[in-house]
């Protein structure tokens, strides 16, 4: 019974850990945005934050 315990349990954390993975790398891929705009100088982000950029991709009055 012990081992029908345990591999049920190892079985459950192994598919969480599975999702849980694919949730971290999924929105470690998407803050490239940000990380980039660490990068870029204070006069950078301050004309983006005064003066937003219109994007193809991107249309907030879409």
């Amino acid at each position: 019974m012990a081992g029908g315990r345990h591999g049920a349990i190892l079985g459950g954390a192994g598919s969480r850990s599975r999702s849980r993975s694919e949730a971290l790398r999924r929105p470690h891929r998407r803050p490239g945005r940000s990380v980039h705009a660490r990068r870029l100088p204070d006069e950078v982000r301050a004309a983006l934050e005064t003066e937003p950029i219109m994007l193809p991709s991107w249309d907030p009055m879409a």
